[in-house]
């Protein structure tokens, strides 16, 4: 806990010991809106059953709190990035109020951290992240006073926040942030009382940088202004992390996968398990990657489960060598004071040419991770278990869409996707480029049963009506993942139209090269069969096909590329 006004950014152990005798976690809560909770642990639940996580609300007075309102977030949630009003969130934030005796339970909780709220007007309390989940442990009711909402201001140190920067503060797991003004100062109000951590950026045209606070809003005491230091991804001095394991990158072979030419930037999934996916670190902050040469390297957390202790994080590769197994990967983690840079704009760069990139995972499914923000609408789906964190699972009549001004003007388009079909009839879309107008084709991405054998296709307006041309179409096997990939090459001296499956490769020369107007580009998605589509990306500029068999290689579920050195 910070008893000064300066920033210590310490990443707290919550009180939030686990439960699920039978499947189920009691979770009520020690420092919250009328009874929180101590933690005791009790037998453990190996069957990953859904989690009920519950609790009692109670006044000062001891009666129960009717009709209040409890929000669970998962703890690395932000407000920031989320679309105002938007459906999808609810995928990630679960809400309930309580009964006539103040109680409340959220059933069908996935395994990890969260935030829990409580609001009954002007009154709310928060807590730190607690872990539900396989092996969790009860907790034991008791109660706690309620008192009113309170205030939360500080700025950076001076001299740090740069003349014309842009910053914003959010706290994680709730709903409450707010922008830094020219001076570098916020101010939040009608913030709950309780423990919480808080995190702080803001970008130059030369500078990012980022702070993060953890502190307890006292409902009795005036919180001192909190003073924050802010760093860079760039300058951090990986030599104080107290924790780091070795890797080793293999393209030889020797782990399933064969990198058959040499490529720079370019995005690779880690499984995680064990360390470093600590149970102290409920959110992943401290987590850090380098290559063999120490540079720092650019990584999303797509998922991070501390009480499963797994994760899978992208990082992005500055470069990779063909047929190498020497390439060395190291992990750091464990050092409290340290900002979360878990960033997906970072690893999928527009600059490198990425259109939108979705792993319908995460606080805004339908929102893609590039700074393009394209955010997928419609009808239809559902979140399960994706190839890597959540996938979206979409039946025959479902039809998702986002208007893609970027992804044209160049004559190159690259998009690629897992997919896990469970029905499939003679056609179905799995991605493809349209004018939103004319209703003419760019080019489309399907899978289908055609004259009994199940297939993929890629293809462009000059097949027409035949959805599996002969050139352009690959057989599928019938089980579990496998990985899609279309590349259209509107090059004058050398047009190719390619599509790979599971880094399998057809090629044909012969297609049309529509340049669809910016402003009618619309990317459409699903129709004519059921199944789980995960990890869909867009390009528009030329990549070795190596780059695609990649994406296959090491988001594959037994994939092995990564391996780390006792």
């Amino acid at each position: 806990m910070v008893e000064s006004g300066t920033s210590q950014m310490v990443l707290r152990d919550g009180r939030g010991a686990m439960s699920t005798s039978k499947g189920w976690v009691w979770v009520a809560l020690a420092m919250f809106l009328g009874a929180c909770g101590e933690l005791r642990v009790a037998s453990g639940n190996t069957s990953e059953t859904p989690n009920t996580v519950a609790g009692v609300l109670v006044d000062p007075s001891g009666d129960p709190r009717i009709g209040d309102t409890v929000i669970l977030r998962p703890a690395r949630w932000i407000t920031s990035g989320v679309e105002a009003g938007s459906a999808t969130s609810s995928l990630s934030v679960r809400t309930t109020v309580t009964d006539s005796q103040g109680k409340w339970s959220v059933s069908g909780m996935e395994s990890g951290a969260w935030v829990v709220e409580c609001r009954g007007g002007k009154l709310g309390r928060l807590t730190e992240a607690v872990t539900v989940g396989w092996d969790a442990s009860m907790i034991q009711p008791r109660s706690d006073t309620v008192f009113p909402k309170g205030r939360v201001r500080g700025a950076f140190a001076p001299g740090t926040f740069p003349k014309g920067a842009r910053g914003r503060v959010d706290i994680y797991g709730t709903d409450l942030g707010g922008l830094v003004d020219s001076l570098g100062a916020f101010e939040l109000r009608d913030v709950p009382s309780g423990p919480m951590r808080l995190v702080a950026r803001f970008e130059s045209d030369s500078l990012r940088a980022r702070a993060e606070d953890a502190f307890e809003l006292s409902p009795r005491d005036t919180l001192p202004a909190r003073s924050l230091v802010p760093s860079g991804f760039w300058e951090e001095d990986y030599d104080l992390w107290p924790h780091r394991k070795a890797g080793r990158l293999r393209f030889s072979g020797s782990g399933g996968f064969v990198l058959e030419s040499s490529q720079d930037n370019v995005p690779i999934l880690v499984r995680l398990e064990g360390e470093p996916v600590s149970p102290m670190d409920r959110t992943g902050s401290s987590l850090r990657f380098t290559d063999g040469g120490g540079t720092h390297l650019p990584y999303e957390i797509e998922k991070w489960d501390p009480v499963r202790r797994v994760a899978h994080v992208w990082v992005k590769l500055r470069h990779t060598s063909k047929r190498s197994d020497t390439q060395g990967l190291m992990v750091y983690w464990g050092l409290p004071e340290t900002p979360d840079w878990s960033e997906g704009s970072m690893v999928f760069d527009t600059a490198d040419g990425w259109v939108g990139v979705w792993h319908f995972s995460g606080k805004d499914p339908l929102r893609d991770v590039t700074s393009n923000g394209l955010r997928l609408s419609g009808t239809g789906f559902e979140s399960v278990e994706g190839v890597a964190g959540q996938g979206l699972r979409l039946q025959p009549r479902s039809r998702l869409e986002v208007a893609v001004p970027q992804a044209t003007g160049t004559g190159f388009s690259v998009v690629s996707a897992w997919v896990r079909p469970e029905e499939v009839g003679q056609d179905g879309l799995v991605a493809r480029l349209v004018d939103a107008t004319s209703g003419d084709l760019g080019w489309a991405l399907r899978i289908g049963d055609s004259s009994g054998i199940r297939r993929a296709a890629f293809q462009t307006s000059r097949h027409g009506s035949t959805e599996f041309p002969t050139s352009t179409t690959l057989p599928w096997k019938p089980s579990d993942w496998f990985h899609l990939g279309g590349y259209l090459e509107a090059t004058r001296d050398w047009p190719r139209l390619r599509l790979l499956v599971d880094s399998v490769m057809a090629t044909e020369q012969h297609f049309d090269s529509l340049r669809i107007p910016s402003d009618q580009a619309r990317l459409q998605i699903g129709g004519g069969w059921s199944g789980v589509l995960d990890e869909l990306r867009l390009r528009r500029n030329l990549r070795h096909p190596d780059v695609m068999r990649m994406e296959w290689g090491t988001g594959r579920p037994e994939a092995a590329v990564v391996w780390w050195e006792d």
